[in-house]
Parts: C-alpha cells; structure tokens; sequence
C-alpha cells in the first residue's frame, strides 16, 4: 500500500469517527430539548402558534445543521480543509509515532513528487521503510473514540432522565406529547373554576328523584360529571351513579332517580 492510500484510508477512518461523535451529540442534544420542551407543555400548555413555531424551529435547526455537517464532511474529504489534509495527518501520526514528526509527510512528498532530485534508490529505500513502519501505527489517537464513549453516556443519562420523568408525570405528559404531535390543532387550555352545591346534603329513598344543583365561579365549564354514591358506602353492595349536569348560564341541574 502506498503512503497515499494509507493517509486517505486515515482520513476515511477519522471523518466516520467524527461523524459518529456528532451522532451522538445532535442525538442527545434531541432527547434532551424534547424533554425539555414537553415539561414546558405540562407546565404552559403552549398555544397552536407557539407550537407550531417549536416543531418548524426543529426541524429547520435539524436540517440545517446534519446538510451543513454533511458538507464540511464532504470538504474534508476532498483535501480541502486544513484539518484533514493528506500532509496534516500525517504530520500528527508522525508526531506521536516517529523520532521525527515529518518523517512521515517527508516521504508521502517524495512519494508524489514529479521532480525527482537526489539519488532515486535512496528516495524509494526511504519511502519503503516508511511504508513498512506505519503498518503497526496505533491509529487509536486520531480518533474520537473516547469522545464516542462519553457522549454515549452522556445520551444515556439523558434518555434515562427522560423516561423517569415521564413515567413520573405520565397522565400530564401523555396529553402534553398528545397536543404535540398535533401541532395543527387547536388546544383549549383548561380554566380554574368553583363549583358549590345549592342543594347541600339531599336524603331520598328508593323510587323518590331529586334534583341537584350547583353554581359555577369564575370560568364555567361547559358540563360537569356529577357522582351519586350512599352515605355508608359498600364497594361490594353498593353502586355509583354518575349524571352529566350542563351549564345553563352558570347554574348546573342534575336529576337523581333511585
């Protein structure tokens, strides 16, 4: 193999490491602004607008920074970019491989150089020993292993946190992830409100009805669940019965049959 090919297939080797380092960054960027976006939704449950600005604001910083990602790759794969030219890297395996750090770029020069000076058997004795030396090259340096690692974890801890705080807030996240994922609908957020009995403490016997009211303080519901139990309530032997009162201007009215 020549000097050459070795460098490129470094290069091929360095680039999908750090390809596979921004992965993992960009990955546990997401896991952690989904979290922190969908807490902000059980807390401020966000308007249609606002939504709508969260998911086009992602997926527009998603695209944007893989295709300019994508590019510089593309760059640095064309000897383009300082960083990972052909002479760039082999000066930094020469530096922790080698007695002398262009010794290396010395012999991918001559390797590729048209004007042939000096004694042309020293320049091809020289270029083999290279080329037999940078076989057993530890390329382990120039790549972003232990970066990879750590970002796994740190994605890992992140993902965990997530799922924990899920599962802790799941009736609140289920809706909040619900609204969403329908960033084109429209959420009516919920109103505090007070209801209070008119019709206070009511004893009726079987076969008598009655009717029950409530009045509304401060933002009305459009209907409320009314649940009907005995005083002395038995699981086993008694049941429950639940009515839907609607509001009519303020007042709810719910009749009971027994």
């Amino acid at each position: 193999m020549t000097i050459s090919n070795y460098l490129k297939n470094i290069r091929k080797k360095v680039l999908r490491s750090k390809i596979n380092l921004f992965f993992w960054k960009i990955y546990a960027l997401f896991v952690a602004l989904f979290l922190a976006v969908l807490m902000l939704e059980n807390v401020f449950y966000f308007s249609l607008e606002t939504r709508q600005k969260i998911l086009f604001s992602t997926i527009s910083a998603a695209s944007s920074i893989i295709l300019v990602y994508l590019i510089y790759i593309l760059i640095a794969h064309n000897n383009v970019i300082k960083k990972y030219k052909l002479s760039t890297i082999a000066l930094n395996i020469g530096e922790y491989s080698f007695n002398r750090k262009d010794m290396i770029l010395n012999a991918f020069q001559l390797e590729n150089s048209k004007n042939q000076t000096g004694s042309l058997d020293l320049q091809n004795s020289f270029i083999k020993n290279v080329q037999s030396k940078i076989q057993n090259v530890d390329q382990k340096p120039l790549l972003a292993g232990d970066k990879i690692f750590l970002w796994k974890r740190i994605a890992f801890w992140i993902l965990l946190i997530t799922n924990i705080s899920v599962v802790l807030t799941w009736n609140h996240s289920v809706s909040a992830l619900y609204r969403l994922a329908h960033a084109e609908t429209k959420f009516l957020p919920p109103m505090p409100f007070n209801i209070t009995s008119q019709s206070k403490y009511i004893g009726i016997l079987g076969g008598e009805s009655a009717n029950v009211e409530f009045i509304s303080i401060k933002n009305a519901p459009d209907s409320i669940n009314v649940e009907f139990k005995p005083l002395a309530f038995q699981n086993n032997a008694d049941s429950v019965i639940l009515k839907v009162a609607y509001n009519g201007n303020g007042t709810y009215l719910s009749l009971i049959h027994i």
